[in-house]
């Protein structure tokens, strides 16, 4: 899972640069305008602005009508800029990487004259292989629907799972609808296809 797990850390990166260039261009904004603006929850924000502090990366100061006011620190000046080139590095690996393993499903594919995909889950890994779509020849449909609820459309010639939360999970749940062959999982996710026959042999 290391792919995946350098992904979680890109992503989290990418959060806290968010925050303190709000913070930078704004320092008076709210948590609440923070938590609309990144699209995470009000906690979330609240959690990493305390870590922030810790870490002396930026001060916070009261103001009038009982608000705060976040301020960047030289030295939160210095690791936003160290930040910036390790997410902009981390981002470009795991889209790379990405990329080249949903070229050689696409071709698997193509092989098999599947040309109905559907992409389970909704998020980085859904984004970039509808990009390698577009990029792709042939007349491939390709659909993303979210984990949440899923139901498999009556057609469609097979899945990839793109659930960079749960996969391991996801591919279990598909198992029970959809054949085994049906269902592609690029390697980044490092899905066991094992796991569910050897817990089914245990019950």
């Amino acid at each position: 899972m290391a792919i995946v797990e350098d992904h979680k850390k890109t992503l989290e990166k990418k959060l806290v640069l968010s925050i303190m260039s709000q913070i930078e261009n704004t320092p008076e904004i709210s948590q609440r305008a923070l938590s609309s603006q990144l699209g995470i929850a009000i906690g979330l924000v609240n959690n990493y602005l305390k870590r922030c502090v810790q870490k002396g990366w930026i001060k916070i100061q009261h103001v009038p009508t009982r608000r705060y006011a976040y301020y960047m620190t030289p030295r939160g000046f210095i690791e936003k800029a160290k930040l910036s080139v390790q997410y902009l590095s981390s981002s470009f690996i795991f889209f790379r990487d990405a990329q080249n393993q949903l070229i050689e499903l696409y071709e698997q594919c193509a092989r098999q004259g599947w040309h109905r995909i559907i992409l389970i889950g909704v998020g980085d890994l859904s984004e970039v292989a509808l990009l390698v779509t577009k990029k792709m020849t042939g007349t491939a449909t390709v659909v993303v629907v979210p984990v949440e609820n899923f139901e498999m459309p009556p057609h469609f010639d097979c899945v990839i799972i793109t659930d960079m939360c749960s996969p391991q999970k996801t591919f279990e749940s598909l198992l029970k609808k959809i054949p085994a062959e049906k269902i592609l999982t690029p390697s980044l996710l490092h899905i066991s296809r094992q796991s569910f026959y050897k817990s089914k042999g245990n019950l």
